[in-house]
């Protein structure tokens, strides 16, 4: 669970959301359910109008009264944090003893709205029902030197307006965030027996109420459809059916400072994730990588070595003796099957992972099910002059969908080369002929 941090005025922001005081214009975030969106944007608000005099707008789409407004929620972390003193309570607004003002309108009749005039700070909640015309209006109309527009939303298809606009390719002026559950260090039992009970009752519409996914997602661009993984998730393969075909240990090496190394076993038709690791360097990464190798008696592992990312971990490893059962593996080499079809080997092993899917491939479901779900369900091809399939990169889908597919890729890491079945002892690998090929799974 995330960690929470302390901020002056005693005010706690979860950790998920302290790029909130970055300086960047606009600031988007998405996420289901009990994800502490709107908590966190109120008092993020409530910092920045103690720190100095600013005038605060908090808008939707539609405001027919005041308690539609989340002025009730502002009111409420004043009080929990003992503010009171420095706020005055009015019918339409908030004041703070500096003079900063807190006010709260409807964006659909915006332009007869004088309070949008003079404003530091626009926060727009339930940002995806807000229309395309709204934020053309709204945006050129927050125009104080360093003023910023926040919104806070649950996505409800690929077309929402705020997501199209900002959040699909953000501008540089933008930071994206998607969150969930997850990210809230307050998400307690009484909110976990809803989400299970929500999973059991309403399975269709879990992902958009709790991981914030889109009611529907067509699947048009996206290398692997959501409905595609749901169907994986929900089968059961055994191990033990499996234990004639060959282990893969498949690991995704970390190339951002928030990145993990990510950790997964298949065997067969079935996947599962092992373990996350953050910073850790190369000798403890081989480490892991042999111990794993040992441990599972995999055939072999792909390491993700693009980069330059663990080309040292895989030397090691070969040094401490297991060169036939480790294999470096660059996203952007060419592909083995098909050098018509794919751009390059990540396009490739995206497209197998695909296809095993569709014959009978199971993975997992619950908490690794549902950040892999994501991943796999963001990631979004395209076709080069040459009519070869290629994926975005992933820094551009970190920045599309506010995180980086770790999980997705150390998965379909696991088909970068066919991989065939060994026994191996304590005199070295005897080889053990099988007509499988991780290609035809």
């Amino acid at each position: 669970m995330t960690t929470v941090a302390v901020t002056n005025h005693n005010i706690e922001i979860p950790e998920a959301f302290r790029f909130l005081f970055e300086p960047k214009r606009k600031k988007m975030v998405s996420g289901g359910r009990a994800s502490a969106k709107s908590h966190s944007f109120g008092r993020a608000g409530i910092i920045k109008s103690l720190e100095k005099r600013r005038r605060i707008v908090c808008a939707r789409e539609i405001q027919k009264s005041i308690k539609e407004s989340v002025k009730e929620l502002l009111e409420k972390i004043i009080r929990q944090s003992g503010l009171e003193s420095r706020f005055r309570f009015l019918t339409d607004k908030i004041i703070c003893d500096n003079g900063s003002e807190f006010l709260f309108i409807g964006l659909k009749n915006m332009q007869a709205n004088k309070s949008l005039e003079d404003i530091d700070i626009c926060w727009v909640e339930e940002a995806q029902t807000v229309s395309r015309e709204s934020w053309n209006i709204l945006i050129p109309t927050i125009r104080n030197a360093d003023s910023e527009v926040w919104a806070s939303f649950n996505r409800l298809s690929e077309q929402d307006p705020v997501f199209v606009m900002f959040c699909k390719n953000p501008s540089d002026d933008t930071i994206y965030k998607h969150v969930t559950y997850r990210d809230n260090p307050y998400f307690n039992e009484t909110l976990e027996a809803e989400r299970q009970l929500c999973k059991l009752q309403q399975p269709e519409e879990y992902d958009h109420i709790w991981e914030g996914l889109p009611i529907s997602q067509s699947g048009f661009k996206a290398m692997i459809p959501l409905e595609l993984i749901q169907t994986a998730q929900a089968r059961i393969v055994q191990w033990n059916d499996m234990s004639h075909w060959p282990k893969i240990l498949s690991v995704d090496t970390a190339r951002f400072g928030d990145d993990a190394n990510n950790f997964w076993l298949r065997q067969g038709y079935k996947a599962e994730f092992l373990k996350l690791l953050h910073k850790i360097d190369n000798m403890a990464l081989a480490g892991n990588i042999t111990n794993l190798i040992d441990e599972h008696n995999t055939d072999q592992a792909f390491v993700d070595i693009t980069g330059g990312n663990g080309s040292g971990a895989v030397d090691r490893a070969v040094q401490l003796g297991y060169g036939d059962r480790i294999t470096g593996v660059n996203f952007a080499s060419a592909p083995t099957t098909n050098q018509k079809l794919y751009l390059n080997k990540r396009a490739e092993m995206y497209g197998l992972a695909k296809q095993w899917i569709k014959d009978g491939g199971s993975l997992p479901d619950g908490e690794i099910g549902a950040q892999l779900r994501y991943e796999l369900s963001s990631v979004q091809y395209s076709y080069d002059k040459q009519n070869r399939l290629y994926l975005e990169s992933k820094e551009e889908v970190k920045k599309r969908i506010g995180k980086s597919p770790d999980y997705a890729d150390a998965f379909v890491l696991s088909f970068a080369y066919p991989v065939e079945k060994q026994e191996y002892g304590y005199t070295g690998a005897n080889q053990v002929k099988s007509d499988w090929d991780s290609y035809a799974d």
